[in-house]
């Protein structure tokens, strides 16, 4: 049988007190700060998937957009020969130049040759 003396009360007295300095000064820091890291790993994990949720929103909305323009210039094309395809693209009309226009615009060019020339 056990006898119960004054050693072992001593003994419960001291396990008592290691148990509380484990526990106040040791474990419980440890545990607060395990818990703010999975705080900030659930907080992060959520802030991640609102962002990719708002990536493929985002790329779905470009998607359409192009679809959208695809739709529209597919419809659009102009036809060659038409009408509406000539009112868009107007033909150049050539311009007659006479002798002394020509002379003109050859000594306008050459001054400018000349001038650039000697500013080097």
């Amino acid at each position: 049988m056990i006898a119960i003396n004054g050693t072992l009360v001593l003994q419960l007295i001291h396990f008592f007190i290691a148990y509380l300095i484990i526990r106040f000064l040791i474990l419980k820091p440890i545990i607060t700060v395990i818990f703010k890291e999975k705080r900030l790993r659930d907080t992060l994990i959520t802030r991640i998937q609102e962002t990719k949720e708002r990536v493929t929103q985002v790329e779905q909305e470009k998607l359409n957009a192009l679809m959208r323009y695809k739709n529209y210039f597919a419809a659009h094309i102009p036809i060659i020969g038409s009408k509406k395809a000539k009112m868009r693209m107007p033909e150049l009309q050539p311009q007659e130049i006479n002798e002394q226009q020509i002379k003109e615009q050859a000594a306008k060019i050459v001054s400018i040759i000349t001038d650039k020339g000697e500013s080097l």
